[in-house]
């Protein structure tokens, strides 16, 4: 029976371990709360499962991370480290409790003890077992990858995997001291409750689980300086997947009132010179279209023609070439006068 229970515990931490680390390689935020909700929720198997379907139809949407090649053999590797580092600890901590109890009461039997002993005995040598061959090989895998990406991947991984058993044992180890610590305290007075057999057992899980929660904290320090360590600081992090959208919106033009584009006003008429008459056209729809009265500007003198012709192209005086903007003869320094066609503007509006 405590066979299964191990089995059982075991199986939960393996699928509790991938949602955490398949969430972390993504990128995920909050990636413990899917872990410890489905732990949560594992007093209603339906209500586990539904959170189990949900992760796995949106693990691939929302903001995340780029994967990197090898993600699968990457989860595998990581989360068989982790569930047997686990088994291993619960072996050992149970073994060792259940021999401090069997030496302090007879609250066990002989046979019940010799049962549950051989579980966490077994417990803890298949959990080492499988725990060491995969930490050993994350490590060489660590050493040998070529791929800057996956080798980051595996790295947050690994990483992540050493600061969750240090804080997931020695938050036990602390709780487990806590209890021991005051049993002890209570036999040292004398007092009513001080029955040994109450918290001296506690005393084996706190070696098991702070053993584990200090080797993997010194492995987290010594982490970081190692080779691998300084290269996983020169490698960027990978690329962002934001949220995809949805087509964008078209909406259709805002109607706009009656406004004709601007014209330029007409030139106003010269004296002595006929109008043309011509439609407004600022005159409203429906009315009486306006007459502007304008008139074409009258042919300038032939002397001006002449002076514009010359000094558009020979000098009047000794016929040297011009060019455009010259002011005086570059040959003999005749000044060159300007004569620009003049045009006066005014206009009448009738309706």
């Amino acid at each position: 029976m405590q066979a299964l229970s191990f089995g059982v515990a075991a199986l939960v931490v393996a699928v509790a371990a991938w949602i955490f680390f398949d969430a972390t390689d993504r990128g995920k935020k909050y990636a413990w709360l899917w872990a410890l909700g489905f732990l949560l929720l594992l007093v209603t198997f339906v209500g586990s499962a539904i959170l189990l379907i949900v992760y796995f139809a949106q693990r691939n949407s929302g903001r995340r991370q780029e994967v990197a090649e090898g993600a699968a053999l990457r989860l595998y590797l990581i989360d068989a480290t982790f569930t047997s580092l686990v088994l291993m600890v619960a072996g050992a901590g149970t073994a060792m409790a259940a021999g401090l109890l069997y030496a302090v009461s007879d609250h066990l039997s002989n046979s019940d003890f010799r049962d549950l002993a051989a579980s966490a005995l077994s417990a803890f040598i298949i959990g080492a077992a499988v725990w060491w061959p995969h930490w050993r090989a994350v490590s060489k895998r660590l050493d040998h990858l070529d791929d800057d990406a996956e080798f980051r991947a595996l790295y947050v991984l690994r990483s992540a995997e050493i600061l969750m058993a240090t804080f997931v044992f020695g938050i036990v180890a602390l709780g487990n001291a806590l209890v021991v610590l005051g049993g002890g305290i209570s036999a040292l007075f004398h007092t009513t409750h001080a029955n040994a057999a109450w918290w001296l057992p506690e005393l084996g899980v706190v070696v098991a689980t702070g053993l584990a929660a200090w080797y993997h904290a010194d492995a987290f320090r010594r982490g970081s300086k190692s080779q691998p360590g300084r290269r996983f600081q020169t490698i960027p992090a990978p690329r962002l997947i934001e949220p995809k959208s949805g087509p964008p919106v078209t909406y259709p033009p805002a109607p706009q009132a009656y406004a004709p584009a601007p014209q330029p006003y007409p030139p106003s008429p010269q004296a002595g010179v006929p109008a043309v008459q011509t439609p407004s056209p600022w005159a409203p729809p429906g009315i009486d279209a306006a007459v502007a009265t304008t008139q074409e500007p009258p042919p300038p003198p032939a002397e001006a023609q002449a002076a514009r012709v010359s000094r558009s192209s020979f000098c009047p005086h000794c016929g040297c070439p011009l060019e455009a903007g010259d002011a005086f003869c570059r040959s003999c320094g005749t000044k060159v006068e300007r004569v620009e066609a003049r045009q006066s503007i005014s206009g009448t509006v009738t309706l």
